[in-house]
């Protein structure tokens, strides 16, 4: 069976990505590496900017950061045990059993999963784990949320890939495809406290927004800017997203 061409939807965006996409809080990383050996070798996989990679670096024996996207990697964060390789999620460079730790953070819905979870098996440790990260749509006020509903549903609505759905639903629908068993679920939260020009700054990292802007006119968004604005107010606000963390072990 051939392997699907990979897409890459961050390149034209990837300094956007580094500097506005929210990073993971401390609980989500002590979860993951309690269940890992001490100093794990670790993999990120589709690591975008680095920031799963770079948290858990501290404690791992050595990381790869791997993404399809090199311009991405320019602008990954870096760390002296952690390395940035251009590679497939479905053609790992790593040799059997070699991995403790892989983890995957809001990508899952981008990578060949019957492929990657073969990958994922062949070049895990017997006690080696799998990390499986996402997020959902994010909530910071009755009035705002209108807004930012508006905007990803009735504007970007067709622009969404299918596996957007996936996010929405923190990967419950492929928990079955797993390798190793159902996974232990964690419900975490992520939670930042942005001003206006940080929060749109995020939002025009969605692939999605990307994608109507390659058929229409930024200005085709000043009237959901101006909203938005009207409903942000002044200041500050606190951005929320709920955060799901899937662990498959090996046994």
């Amino acid at each position: 069976m051939s392997i699907s061409a990979p897409q890459d939807h961050f390149s034209g965006h990837a300094k956007e990505y580094a500097q506005f996409r929210p990073d993971y809080p401390s609980e989500l990383f002590r979860i993951i590496l309690e269940h890992c050996p001490d100093s794990p070798m670790a993999a990120d996989i589709a690591t975008g900017s680095g920031q799963c990679a770079v948290a858990i670096a501290p404690r791992c024996k050595r990381v790869f950061g791997l993404d399809i996207s090199s311009e991405q990697l320019k602008h990954a964060s870096g760390h002296p045990k952690l390395s940035y390789l251009v590679s497939r999620a479905e053609t790992l460079p790593f040799k059997d059993n070699q991995l403790d730790l892989i983890t995957v953070a809001q990508a899952l819905h981008w990578l060949d999963l019957p492929h990657f979870f073969e990958e994922a098996e062949r070049t895990l440790s017997p006690l080696g784990t799998l990390a499986i990260i996402g997020y959902g749509n994010c909530l910071v006020s009755p009035e705002v949320d209108r807004v930012v509903e508006h905007l990803y549903e009735a504007v970007l609505g067709e622009y969404w890939t299918p596996g957007r759905r996936w996010v929405e639903q923190g990967y419950e629908n492929v928990a079955e495809q797993m390798p190793f068993g159902i996974p232990k679920v964690h419900k975490l939260e992520i939670e930042k406290h942005w001003t206006l020009a940080q929060f749109i700054g995020y939002l025009q990292t969605w692939s999605a927004l990307k994608a109507y802007l390659n058929d229409h006119d930024a200005s085709a968004l000043n009237a959901t800017w101006a909203a938005l604005t009207q409903a942000w107010g002044q200041g500050t606000k606190a951005v929320r997203w709920p955060l799901t963390l899937h662990l498959c072990r090996r046994k």
